[in-house]
């Protein structure tokens, strides 16, 4: 949410996505979508995909699979400004201000007594409004965003958390594997230096969350399982039997 202290521990920033989302103030703001084709010639194109290290967003923020062994996996997003469109922006020309959007596809299983059952899921092009200004950047050529999509320390919720809450969901009690699937699609438009209207700037770039829990025992903390990840790309959806 807007206005957390990124200075107190664990470093780790809620980010513009969260499983729970449904149930959030967030979830109910509108999100501008996109406004239509992409010029042949983008302004902005994406540049790079990060999920190690630091963010350069706020380095305060650990990115990877469950960074600080929190239930939650993070990566940042870096898109670059093309030179013809920093020029146009020297002369007001084009677009003179830059903002980040995101829309998601969702799945979620849970394993209970020996079997993977549904648990929730959200259907592609969900809404995913980015309201936090802390996770996103403009420092040109640069635009960037951390998401961190699982559940953060922050909302009281770790590895000894017995029930997990998703879309307004909980978790059966008694399940030992939790894994939620989530495909984004994330593209950045710009507002125009005449007009102030906000188009399209980029092309969408597709990325995956797989956030793979498992414990011993419905008394046992979370740890990551074996699909634990977050990456660049699409990702099929399914329980483990069918992957």
């Amino acid at each position: 949410m807007a206005g957390q202290d990124l200075s107190k521990q664990p470093s780790q920033v809620r980010g513009p996505t969260r499983v729970f989302a449904a149930t959030s103030a967030r979830s109910r703001m509108p999100l501008p979508g996109s406004t239509g084709a992409v010029p042949q010639t983008p302004a902005v194109i994406w540049w790079e995909f990060r999920k190690s290290g630091n963010a350069l967003t706020n380095p305060a923020v650990v990115l990877g699979v469950m960074p600080q062994g929190q239930l939650l996996n993070a990566m940042e997003i870096v898109f670059h400004e093309e030179d013809a469109a920093r020029t146009g922006r020297a002369k007001l020309r084009g677009s003179c201000s830059y903002r980040v959007r995101q829309t998601l596809e969702e799945r979620d299983f849970q394993f209970v007594n020996g079997d993977w059952q549904d648990w929730t899921s959200r259907p592609e092009g969900t809404a995913d409004p980015i309201v936090n200004p802390s996770v996103w950047s403009w420092q040109p050529p640069y635009i960037r965003m951390i998401d961190t999509p699982g559940w953060s320390a922050w909302e009281g919720v770790g590895p000894n958390t017995r029930q997990l809450g998703a879309n307004g969901v909980k978790s059966d009690i008694n399940a030992t594997e939790i894994w939620v699937q989530q495909q984004f699609k994330t593209w950045v438009q710009g507002e125009d230096c005449f007009t102030s209207l906000w188009t399209d700037v980029s092309r969408q770039v597709v990325w995956h969350n797989s956030l793979h829990l498992v414990r011993d025992s419905p008394n046992s903390p979370w740890h990551a399982g074996r699909n634990c990840r977050i990456d660049h790309g699409p990702m099929k959806f399914g329980a483990a039997t069918q992957l």
